[in-house]
């Protein structure tokens, strides 16, 4: 497909301007990725079909008013002398909105439309974290495609921007404001340097430490890596996705504490050990003031699990200890590596910390959701790249029959991350019947 484009200009002016320091989530994400190249940023990327009679100018109206309405889409990083950067947030200022046309009658799909629009990663000193564009079919929107930086939002996050981009253009000219009653970036940041945020983080923190105490020294050799050198594979299979409900309902849990007990199980099993611990994600939207938040709020906790019993013992073990953890989910990230730096000097050799288990709830819409096709049994490679953490291993839930595995193949061999997913299959299908 060929395409024809121009830029129409989204004008926000009159909100509130200011600057400050990094929200604890903003840190974490911003430590993530500060390092990576640009295509290799975690970008969030959706996309919104359009029908008459949605037009161009309704989709600028519906952009601006999202703009205005959540100060993380108009924010910059500009140096700070604490090693992190300060957040700007503009009160003024212009969003391109790219217009492209298609050439041909056939309407485009939402992957295709995807593949046109989405960009690259973001310079966040000088652009805004998101861009927008729109594909028109004989001069009709077709499809709107957002690309949202990590450091704005996350999957939860970016549900609720879809939620709210939705509404306004449902309503065209006549929609409703969009009611914010939740932090913005700023107003957390203040919060979490009150003297309640700081006994909070100061609580997380002294958990965190007890954790490290769960770990053991990171002991693999080097390999030779792959070229490039991080790899992920996903495992695609209808049986996870049938099974995992099952034992959550007979065990009183959720499917998250299944596959995250099946991947502890899998992982300790493999170095030997009937306790392990490994990351998880905690959102950090417990609260009313942060529930509609848009903003990157989640933190990793550590987790410990005793493996020993049932099956159905340890997915009621790593539900309680996750839950448990998720109390203290928000705290200092710079602190946190401080400390595990700390511990791992005391004694004498790297943690072996890195692994991370996560729930990335997709952002399909239905017709995404349609895209993917019959849930299927198979393994694919989806991911490759040069510039990533050392040592990293993430797993990643994408959905109830897909399960990723990320990780540093210069000690994770490729058969072995490949070998582990069909082992959490196994683990999962096979304590269906207690």
């Amino acid at each position: 497909m060929t395409v024809r484009s121009e830029q129409l200009p989204i004008t926000v002016s009159g909100c509130r301007e200011r600057t400050g320091p990094l929200t604890y989530g903003q840190a974490y994400i911003w430590n993530s990725i500060r390092g990576l190249a640009l295509e290799d940023q975690h970008n969030l990327v959706m996309s919104f079909p359009l029908s008459e009679p949605v037009d161009r100018a309704d989709v600028t109206t519906a952009l601006a008013r999202l703009l205005a309405a959540h100060e993380s889409l108009r924010t910059t990083l500009c140096p700070a002398g604490t090693g992190l950067p300060e957040q700007s947030v503009a009160g003024d200022g212009v969003l391109p909105l790219d217009i492209v046309e298609a050439d041909g009658e056939r309407p485009p799909d939402a992957a295709e439309a995807r593949r046109i629009l989405q960009g690259a990663g973001f310079d966040h000193a000088h652009e805004w974290p998101i861009r927008a564009g729109v594909l028109c079919v004989a001069g009709r929107p077709r499809w709107l495609v957002l690309t949202v930086s990590h450091l704005a939002t996350d999957a939860s996050g970016a549900r609720l921007l879809r939620r709210h981009l939705t509404s306004l253009l449902d309503g065209g000219q006549d929609a409703p404001d969009i009611d914010l009653t939740c932090r913005q970036p700023l107003d957390q940041a203040a919060h979490e340097r009150s003297s309640e945020g700081e006994r909070r983080a100061r609580r997380a923190l002294d958990h965190w430490q007890r954790q490290l105490e769960e770990f053991p020294l990171f002991d693999r050799p080097a390999l030779v890596p792959e070229q490039p050198r991080f790899w992920q594979g996903m495992l695609m299979s209808d049986a996870v996705a049938e099974a995992a409900p099952v034992i959550a309902r007979r065990t009183g849990t959720s499917v998250y504490s299944v596959l995250l007990a099946a991947v502890t199980v899998v992982l300790g099993r493999r170095a030997g050990r009937d306790r392990y611990a490994v990351g998880t994600m905690c959102s950090n939207r417990h609260t009313a003031e942060l529930k509609d938040s848009v903003m990157n709020l989640p933190q990793r906790v550590l987790v410990a699990v005793d493996l020993r019993g049932t099956f159905d013992e340890v997915v009621r073990r790593t539900h309680v200890a996750a839950l448990n953890s998720y109390r203290f989910g928000m705290y200092d990230p710079t602190a946190a590596r401080e400390l595990t730096a700390g511990a791992a000097r005391r004694r004498k050799g790297p943690l072996d910390v890195h692994t991370t288990f996560n729930a990335i709830e997709p952002l399909w819409h239905d017709h995404e959701r349609a895209e993917l096709g019959g849930t299927t049994r198979a393994f694919v490679w989806t991911r490759k790249t040069d510039t990533d953490m050392e040592r990293l291993r993430f797993v990643d839930f994408f959905a109830p029959d897909r399960i990723a595995m990320y990780a540093d193949t210069l000690y994770y061999p490729i058969s072995e991350i490949e070998s582990c997913l069909w082992e959490v299959e196994r683990t999962v299908t096979g304590a269906v019947t207690p």
